[in-house]
């Protein structure tokens, strides 16, 4: 099946569930969703005319675009608006920018077009799942400042790793590893308007909280450092029974104690938002403080050394290594962290 037709195919689908569900049929605005495939398919040639290898990728990529209305047409639109990349940026053996401005367009249109349709009452399939959403009747009743309080901002980096094929994946991670803030929108427009100081940053989420955004990621940021430069000058670290690891480029973390040393952080002690643990590894992902596997932010690993008899079962999380000034002439562990499974 073309690529053309998966498309179409999954279309027809998303409608089907949706008027079974709503008990009418799609939203009026999705029925120009073909149209702005056709002329989004053109923008792809244009835009990865200088890449030809990565238009096979980013259509792939279209292919399992999540179904909302009008958000692809206005992806496209922010596309179009982009001026051409320096063709050594990002200066990073396998990664293209044009691929990574792609993903991010894609992914701020499709943050605020949840958030329109959650702050409306407007009927959607979960992103996550792709399952119809509750019926509007049976929605929680919520106040109309609680209505117009539910924000989309940060979906796209969410689902990153649920739907986005695999090797657009590892251009996603391969950018966090080298700083290059893929999930962070404001940080990654920026780096790129670095580039190009011409460029036309793409619209953010309705009624965004930049400013709390940006202060959120800088306190975590700051945090992580603290504790992980504290964790690296331990003496438990790099061995086996220890809390924490640089292998393969980058550092991992037993979970549980480093979400705790978070915790004791004075700037993080008192932020209820970031408690339980899982809140607080949504946030760093989201900021692009740790590496996720695939959807999930928590790796499952054996810590494994040759000369010992038993292997040692962690949950850990990632962190990128430049997290961590001068950790290019900091020492690997020994060992090897094996995932499970």
């Amino acid at each position: 099946m073309s690529n053309r037709n998966r498309i179409h195919a999954l279309l027809r689908r998303w409608r089907a569930r949706l008027g079974a569900t709503a008990g009418r049929d799609a939203p009026a605005g999705d029925r120009d969703a073909p149209d702005a495939l056709a002329s989004g398919r053109d923008a792809l040639v244009a835009w990865f005319a200088a890449e030809p290898e990565q238009y096979v990728l980013a259509q792939a990529t279209l292919a399992v675009a999540v179904a909302v209305p009008d958000w692809l047409a206005a992806a496209f639109a922010r596309l179009a608006e982009q001026p051409p990349l320096p063709a050594g940026w990002p200066s990073v053996a396998g990664l293209s920018g044009r691929y990574l401005m792609l993903t991010r367009v894609l992914g701020d249109a499709l943050d605020a077009a949840y958030t329109r349709a959650l702050r409306t009452g407007q009927p959607l399939v979960c992103p996550l799942t792709r399952a119809p959403w509750p019926a509007a009747t049976r929605q929680a009743r919520l106040k109309p400042a609680e209505w117009a309080a539910l924000d989309g901002t940060g979906l796209g980096s969410l689902i990153a790793g649920v739907w986005l094929p695999e090797a657009g994946q590892r251009q996603v991670w391969r950018a966090l590893a080298h700083d290059i803030l893929w999930t962070d929108a404001p940080a990654f427009w920026a780096a790129v308007a670095a580039q190009t100081p011409h460029a036309a940053r793409p619209g953010r989420t309705p009624d965004p909280a930049g400013s709390t955004e940006d202060e959120e990621r800088l306190i975590l940021r700051d945090a992580v450092r603290d504790v992980l430069r504290g964790l690296v000058h331990s003496e438990t670290f790099n061995r086996r029974d220890g809390a924490g690891w640089y292998h393969e480029g980058v550092f991992w973390v037993a979970a549980k104690p480093f979400a705790e040393r978070l915790y004791a952080q004075p700037e993080v002690r008192d932020r209820g938002e970031w408690r339980p643990r899982p809140a607080l590894y949504q946030r760093l992902a989201v900021h692009g403080l740790l590496l996720p596997n695939g959807a999930q932010p928590v790796w499952n690993v054996y810590v494994v050394e040759e000369d010992r008899p038993y292997r040692r079962y962690a949950s850990v999380l990632k962190l990128p290594a430049t997290l961590y000034a001068g950790v290019e002439v900091f020492p690997a562990y020994a060992g090897r962290l094996q995932a499970v499974g």
